[in-house]
């Protein structure tokens, strides 16, 4: 069985691209998406921050590759809405639910790179509150 390849008569893996490469001045992201779930490896800038988001319906989980971020979120699960702030560096992860606004900052001078996999992603499902930019 040649690498990459998975025995069983309904599961087959394939060496695959990905399907969607977004470059926007803060982060790229590299999609890769189907019917049940997606998967992102995104490169966040230097001193830069993503858009403060939710997502009424996407569950996501980060694992971060290299750097470091500040991951910001507001605390939803309390009537206080308190907003919490984590430094998170390579082998972290951080878990986010639907309906938590969240976004990442990265303060260093050097790239930061994670690994998003969540549930299906559709672009209806992305509330942004605040644009991305420079820190």
């Amino acid at each position: 069985m040649g690498e990459g390849m998975m025995s069983g008569p309904e599961q087959q893996s394939i060496k695959a691209k990905p399907i969607h490469v977004r470059d926007v001045p803060h982060q790229c992201e590299e999609w890769f998406v189907n019917d049940s779930y997606c998967m992102k490896r995104i490169t966040i800038h230097p001193h830069m921050r993503s858009s403060a988001h939710y997502h009424p319906r996407k569950r996501e989980a980060f694992f971060v590759v290299s750097g470091e971020l500040i991951v910001q979120r507001e605390e939803t699960l309390t009537a206080s809405k308190q907003l919490l702030h984590d430094l998170f560096k390579a082998g972290d992860v951080v878990v986010i639910p639907p309906l938590e606004v969240h976004w990442w900052e990265n303060h260093q001078s050097e790239p930061a790179v994670v690994i998003e996999a969540s549930s299906h992603h559709e672009d209806d499902d992305a509330v942004k509150l605040k644009p991305s930019g420079p820190i």
